[in-house]
């Protein structure tokens, strides 16, 4: 029974081989701490340590060398599983900080400064099983340790929850006319949405994301992502339907925005808020504003980053009648999430993402006057300032 034809954990074996790139592949999209970016029927976050393949299995047959980051796995009883499956010991060994793209559909953009490692994940997923989610053009962001926005958990047994974790407006994403987009598993022909950019360059990386047709009503439906040493830049363009709603669905205390927000009652659609409450805040979003989640420190936990209370700090460009909501949805993995509204209008969703500890980088942002599709500029805290432009397919 020679091992490279019935062994499948040698590395020999082709079999063994496509396991480990199947295996790569699940680290590749990981967070920095090395918990799975939740999307999909996934039921929240997961870490690598979680299952044997992933952990044991994978670190002493499969050379998935990322186990060795699990601190508890190092150094914790690592239980029968150990015993039985794993190696006499897990060591920390280098693992590079890198972005993707993957043949799947999805990007991470990776970065690491001074210390602090950036991510941020953009879904064009290709077609799949039925645990697809309506997510297309999903952003997950990570920054300081923590993550900064999710998409809503999955419950299996609540099946009003389970269809509305389902849909566009439970991720980070653009609903249009209230209504979700086509499910993943039902994408075909020009309604799969391709990444048409991706750049990983010193200075900053970028990932375009083209899925005109994932929304039965647009012509247009394009995410652009730029990330920086001290944020993320997000533009997102939509032409077709009538009625644009962005959403954000941060992580910690109520966000404070800097506008007059009105409180009011029963928000409607009541889609939005399934297993959530009706209860919402509304307000004119002409100029640029921000809205800023406390995530309060953990002094216990392993993780540097966790011990300091964090900011997570949206800033969006004013455009005309763009309206802002504060509403409180299923509050798994945060109980307050931010929409902006547009109607009547065709100018793009523009935002800078940032994480910080005692003062943000990102003091202003305005959309300047042009022929491209968004021209920014950002000011900083420190008087410079920093240029965008924007033409879909050229970055």
């Amino acid at each position: 029974f020679p091992p490279e034809i019935y062994d499948e954990l040698d590395l020999r074996n082709p079999r063994a081989r496509v396991m480990r790139r199947t295996l790569k592949w699940f680290t590749a999209q990981t967070f920095p701490d090395f918990t799975m970016a939740p999307f999909g029927d996934m039921g929240g976050r997961v870490s690598l340590q979680a299952y044997p393949l992933t952990a044991e299995i994978g670190y002493r047959y499969l050379g998935i060398d990322e186990v060795g980051s699990h601190q508890r796995l190092r150094e914790r009883s690592r239980g029968m599983t150990g015993l039985i499956y794993g190696a006499d010991a897990i060591v920390e060994k280098p693992v590079p900080y890198q972005s993707v793209h993957l043949s799947s559909g999805y990007v991470a953009l990776k970065r690491e400064t001074y210390g602090n490692r950036l991510y941020a994940g953009l879904n064009a997923l290709q077609p799949g099983s039925g645990h697809q989610h309506e997510d297309r053009l999903n952003l997950l962001t990570y920054s300081r340790d923590r993550m900064l926005s999710g998409e809503k958990r999955t419950q299996y047994y609540d099946q009003d929850q389970r269809l509305y974790s389902r849909a566009s407006y439970a991720h980070n994403t653009v609903t249009v006319d209230e209504t979700s987009q086509v499910r993943g598993n039902q994408l075909q022909g020009e309604r799969v949405p391709r990444i048409d950019n991706f750049v990983d360059l010193p200075a900053a990386q970028v990932a375009e994301v083209h899925g005109d047709k994932v929304c039965e009503q647009t012509e247009i439906y394009r995410r652009l992502v730029c990330q920086f040493d001290e944020y993320v830049l997000d533009v997102f363009r939509i032409e077709g339907g009538k009625v644009h709603d962005w959403c954000y669905h941060g992580i910690g205390q109520a966000p404070v925005l800097s506008i007059p927000m009105q409180s009011k009652t029963a928000f409607e659609p009541a889609l939005y808020v399934v297993r959530g409450k009706s209860d919402y805040q509304v307000g004119r979003a002409e100029n640029t504003f921000t809205a800023t989640w406390r995530i309060p420190a953990e002094p216990g936990s392993s993780r540097p980053g966790r011990r300091r209370d964090v900011f997570s700090r949206v800033t969006v460009a004013g455009v005309p009648d763009q309206t802002a909501f504060v509403l409180r949805p299923f509050p798994d993995p945060g109980a307050h999430s931010l929409m902006v509204r547009h109607q009547k209008t065709t100018a793009p969703f523009v935002a800078v993402h940032e994480a910080y500890n005692d003062r943000p980088t990102a003091t202003g942002m305005r959309l300047l006057p042009g022929s491209a599709i968004a021209t920014v500029e950002i000011t900083h805290a420190d008087g410079g300032r920093r240029l965008a432009i924007y033409e879909s397919g050229s970055g």
